[in-house]
């Protein structure tokens, strides 16, 4: 969680053989073991994905994009509605079009933090 004080400590018992399986996960995703802890925490809350790196950027950005394209199709809308643009059925459909895709995107993450959290309440019923 890149960006948050962490300021909390939970502390666990785990077999020699378990946290020997844990730290060469992290390793292999060149994480930390309390870094890997917290985001198996954070999946298994259904929090979503940890980005970073590139990968937090390019989200930033496609958030950033996504937020303006919003506030442009609300405008459109706005402008529709208050009769200062001719309501053009194709134009509203287009914009309704373009709302759903937006939305459909949003719902998308929740999905990968809903996939996360399965997965996660599988470990924890399978364990």
């Amino acid at each position: 969680m890149v960006g948050k004080r962490k300021d909390e400590s939970v502390f666990v018992r785990i077999s020699a053989e378990d946290k020997a399986e844990f730290e060469e996960l992290a390793a292999q995703y060149g994480l930390t073991v309390s870094e890997a802890f917290r985001r198996a925490a954070r999946a298994a809350c259904g929090n979503g994905p940890v980005l970073d790196g590139a990968a937090r950027q390019r989200f930033e950005a496609l958030y950033a994009e996504i937020k303006a394209i919003g506030v442009n199709v609300n405008q459109a809308v706005r402008a529709m509605n208050t009769g200062r643009v001719p309501d053009d059925q194709y134009l509203r459909e287009m914009l309704t079009g373009l709302s759903n895709s937006l939305s459909a995107l949003g719902e998308m993450y929740v999905v990968l933090a809903a996939k996360g959290r399965a997965r996660a309440k599988r470990a924890m019923t399978d364990g």
